[in-house]
């Protein structure tokens, strides 16, 4: 499947004009630009410290971490993966790297699910645009994805999206 999406940053900027501020502030953007926020999750409601020093492994230190957080990893990457997939099949994308302002044009559900793997693992953070759709989002450390949003009405389809993939809403 092949999408042609928008490549340069004066077209991203034209939609999220955020995106060209200093820095990506998540209480501008609720504030100023009216975005609302949910957090998407692989675990089933928020961890306390002590939940999230047995259950997180970032990737960077997998190796350090037993057989059980690898395995817990590795599964939980590919629900997020699921999920990309899913919204990836049914919208536009636009990737961006919002250190450097790198735009991806993904040609291939392979190139997407490529490049938010490195995401998740890491290498190179990816935020993902929705520009059709004014949605932003934002991958965690700690196998979270923040979804920020204008209109309410147009997530319903991310939202059957989080729960075919085994994810789960945190409130």
């Amino acid at each position: 499947m092949v999408k042609k999406l928008i490549k340069n940053k004066k077209d991203i900027i034209s939609i999220f004009p955020f995106l060209n501020e200093e820095e990506f502030y998540e209480d501008r953007l609720i504030g100023k630009y009216g975005y609302n926020k949910l957090v998407i999750s692989v675990f089933d409601h928020w961890l306390s410290e002590e939940e999230a020093d047995k259950k997180i492994a970032s990737f960077s230190t997998l190796e350090m971490s037993g057989s059980d957080r690898k395995s817990f990893f590795f599964e939980k990457e590919n629900d997020i993966l699921n999920f990309y997939k899913l919204i990836f099949n049914n919208n536009l994308l636009v990737g961006i790297n919002t250190e450097n302002f790198s735009v991806y044009d993904f040609l291939s559900e392979s190139d997407f699910l490529n490049k938010c793997k490195e995401s998740i693992r890491e290498i190179e953070f990816l935020t993902l645009a929705l520009p059709e759709k004014k949605v932003i989002l934002v991958g965690t450390y700690d196998l979270n994805i923040v979804l920020y949003f204008l209109d309410k009405e147009l997530i319903k389809n991310i939202l059957n999206s989080i729960h075919k993939s085994n994810l789960f809403l945190l409130k």
